[in-house]
Order: structure tokens, then sequence, then C-alpha cells
């Protein structure tokens, strides 16, 4: 078996490779053992710099991002149905077994999407769980799945034991106050979860006007990410009232479960293709591709990193 620290498979290559149709782990061999011992096998094949179709036809133009009914379809063949990204099975097991989630525990899952992740947690654990957004076009396509934030009931305070909060950290909100509500409904040991990407000490210099391949990458996601540091998420939890628990990386996991994703994709994609009528969605997924790519570029070149902050309520006098 070949060192795979030694000769890196990056997920640019992987994922060329899924999409081409070629096994990448029998080539990989292949080459190592072409080589000697010492020494590096060739590259497996040239990369080009954007992922093109499996057609001579050229690219179609696409309009400005946006969540559109096709951009939904295509993003659902790779996550799943009623998933738009990565879900965090594995934290979502880690977080029930933490917080001990039965059928009398209630947890809100804000930035629910269209609700694939809180039906898992539901499923999992029994649970009541309450699922919301602050988009209206998430709430409108999740078929009635997801509640838009401010139109369902809010829970009374001090009733909630979990607060999941998934890249609500990202968007142009008004992030300290949702926080700070959010914050006011957790039981004194409920926790909040956050999830989100944040800026990493070599992202801080590269915040958005500068042309850098993160500007590149922010232009072209559905809603254009704000993202802030990790003292800066750290701060906001804190001026809300709560006490940060702990905060660390998960960008290893993150990044593992994107890769799983369109490695496991990539073959119901071509079915479907092969059947015609997905000219429009198989566009919109050539441009998911892209999309994810950049963003695990940034990953991995630290630039982004993605982040698990929990934080409890303060102790309040009895």
């Amino acid at each position: 078996m070949p060192n795979a620290a030694a000769f890196p498979i990056t997920w640019r290559t992987r994922l060329r490779a899924w999409w081409d149709g070629y096994d990448l782990d029998a080539l990989y061999e292949e080459a190592v053992k072409a080589q000697p011992a010492e020494a590096p096998p060739p590259p497996v094949a040239p990369l080009p710099t954007r992922l093109e179709s499996r057609t001579d036809a050229p690219d179609p133009v696409l309009p400005k991002p946006c969540w559109d009914a096709d951009r939904l379809t295509a993003a659902q063949l790779v996550w799943g149905e009623g998933a738009i990204g990565p879900s965090g099975e594995g934290q979502l097991q880690e977080i029930a077994r933490e917080r001990r989630l039965t059928s009398s525990s209630a947890v809100v899952h804000l930035g629910a999407e269209l609700g694939a992740t809180a039906e898992r947690i539901r499923r999992g654990t029994g649970c009541r769980v309450l699922p919301l957004d602050t988009l209206d076009l998430m709430a409108e396509a999740s078929g009635g799945r997801v509640s838009r934030l401010g139109e369902a009931p809010i829970p009374a305070a001090g009733t909630v034991d979990l607060v999941l909060m998934d890249h609500i950290a990202e968007r142009g909100e008004p992030l300290s106050q949702i926080v700070r509500d959010q914050g006011r409904i957790l039981k004194r040991e409920g926790r909040m979860v956050i999830r989100t990407l944040v800026l990493s000490a070599a992202g801080g210099d590269r915040r958005q006007g500068d042309g850098s391949a993160l500007e590149a990458w922010r232009a072209e996601e559905p809603c254009t990410p704000r993202l802030r540091t990790v003292a800066e998420l750290r701060r906001i939890v804190e001026n809300a009232g709560l006490r940060v628990e702990r905060d660390r990386s998960k960008t290893d996991t993150y990044v593992a479960e994107i890769e799983t994703a369109w490695r496991t994709s990539i073959d119901t994609i071509r079915l479907l293709s092969a059947r015609g009528n997905m000219e429009t969605v198989g566009a919109r997924l050539i441009a998911e591709g892209e999309r994810w790519l950049a963003r695990v570029t940034l990953l991995e070149s630290g630039v982004m990193d993605y982040r698990e902050l929990v934080a409890m309520p303060e102790r309040r006098g009895r």
C-alpha cells in the first residue's frame, strides 16, 4: 500500500476522477508500483482549470448563482433528499450522546435549510425538533418541513435542551440578536452548538473585495457569506450572556463528508444523465462541483476553518 502522506491525492483530483469515471486508486497503485521505492509516482492526469462536462458541448452560460428549483434539485442529488450540504452526521450523533437527547428533549435547529438534518436528529433520538431558517426560499422549498424564523411560535424561555445553529453566522443576519434570543430559550443545563465557516489566521488579512480566491468563492455562493474570525464569534456569544464551553476545528471531518458525498453520488448522476432530460440540472451540478471544490481548496489551504463552538447559559441566580 502506498504511503498516502508521501503521495497525497487532492480533493480536486478525486472529484475529477469520479466525474470522468476512472478508478483513481487503481491508477495510483500502478503508478507507485512502476516507480523506484524512494521515487514519487508521476501525476495521475493533468487537471483542467475548471470542471467540465463529459460532452464536447460548450459550458452553458449560467445566470448569477441562486437557489432556484434546478439548483436545489442538483444539490439534493449529491446530499440526499431535503439536504443541500453536509449534515455532519458523526457530529450529530456525538452531540446527541453528550446532551443525552431523548423523546422528552426539545431541540431547535436554526439554519435547517430544507429540513433533512432536523429529520435525522428526530429519527436518531425521538426528540421534538423545531426546524427554522432565516431565508424565505428555504421555508417555501421545504414543503412545510421548515418554518421561517420569526413566523413559528417561539419556545418559552428555559424550555429547550439544544439550539443547533448551522451556517447562520455566515449570513448577513443580526447575529448578536439571534444568539441572544436563542440563548434565552435554553434550559440552565442546555447548550447552543454553532457550526460555521470562519476566517482562519491565514484568511484574516484576505477579507472581502481583494480579488483573492476567497473573494472569488464568495461571489459564487448562492448567499454571499460574511465570514467572521473565531475571536469575533466568541465575543458575540459571550456578549449574549453565554459562556463558551468548547471551541474546536472540525475541518477534517467536514472535508471528509464532502468528499464522501460527491464520490457516492457520481454514479447516480451519470445514470440520470444517460436517461436524458438532465441538461439544466447537469449544468447546475457542474457549477455545484466547482463551488464545493473552491470551498475545500480554501479549507485545505488554511484560509478558512470549519468550526464547532459549544456554549452554555451563564449561571443565573437562584
